[in-house]
């Protein structure tokens, strides 16, 4: 797909940040900014197609943050029902969930019950 241009400041609603210009410095300053509780649109390289194309066009939230859950299903126009597909690196995939790795997110997993506390705003109602 297309890849996107260079934003100009005038195409950033008033109150979000371009953080693209960052360097070396990108990845630490959105771990902060998750950590307080931001919510990021995460763009980057040419878009992606299909239903569960993921890494390109994302919108990332702390999952230990209870109220995340709301503030993305208020930005994304959803219903609160609908559950989230949260990412962990495969090297941890089972210290917080139960079954196989799920590349293209087809499966459900459940979480563990020692994690569930932890990460409250991606945990379902039925534990996946």
């Amino acid at each position: 797909g297309p890849v996107p241009g260079a934003l100009s400041l005038r195409d950033i609603p008033d109150g979000w940040h371009n953080l693209g210009d960052l360097g070396d410095h990108l990845g630490p300053t959105v771990a902060g900014l998750l950590a307080g509780g931001s919510i990021i649109g995460w763009v980057q390289g040419p878009m992606e197609f299909g239903p569960r194309a993921l890494g390109h066009r994302s919108i990332l939230a702390h999952p230990g943050h209870a109220g995340s859950r709301d503030r993305l299903n208020t930005i994304k126009r959803r219903a609160g029902y609908r559950p989230f597909a949260p990412a962990v690196l495969d090297t941890h995939l089972r210290d917080w969930f139960t079954g196989d790795a799920d590349p293209f997110m087809n499966r459900v997993a459940r979480i563990r019950p020692e994690q569930a506390a932890h990460v409250p705003a991606v945990v379902h109602h039925d534990g996946t």
